[in-house]
């Protein structure tokens, strides 16, 4: 079981880079370097635009997630990350805040994701979103 010194800190990296950059980005959990990052759990979605007037509220909201779905398991799955990015296909853009896996080989990867419903994943190396729907699986 996670401690709340480490939750704390992750969530105050979380808060930080969500300053610098709104529209997307991840904190790495555990250190993993695999190339490939693949969303696995969602843990808090809402409206941008009711995120941005009321950050401290929301930021409380997903930290309690985060406690609940990350730190006190009683057998905590070991996420690799935590990411976050905005959906600008709706009329309202929404945030979507994940838990989320690194893996080394893109093919198992795309599957993961598939399976999961999500619609890409994210290469480390090339800095580039790699869309699901555009590979056989």
């Amino acid at each position: 079981m996670r401690n709340q010194k480490d939750i704390d800190r992750k969530i105050f990296n979380l808060v930080n880079e969500m300053d610098k950059n709104i529209s997307g980005g991840t904190i790495n959990l555990t250190g993993c370097i695999d190339r490939y990052t693949v969303g696995a759990k969602n843990i808090f979605t809402c409206n941008l635009e009711h995120f941005q007037s009321d950050r401290v509220h929301y930021f409380k909201r997903i930290e309690e997630e985060l406690k609940d779905n990350y730190l006190f398991l009683e057998f905590p799955i070991e996420f690799d990350t935590l990411g976050y990015w905005v959906d600008n296909s709706n009329k309202k853009p929404l945030l979507y805040v994940d838990l989320g896996f690194r893996m080394s080989d893109k093919s198992s990867a795309l599957k993961f994701a598939s399976f999961n419903g999500e619609l890409a994943i994210w290469d480390n190396k090339s800095q580039k979103e790699i869309l699901v729907n555009n590979y056989n699986l």
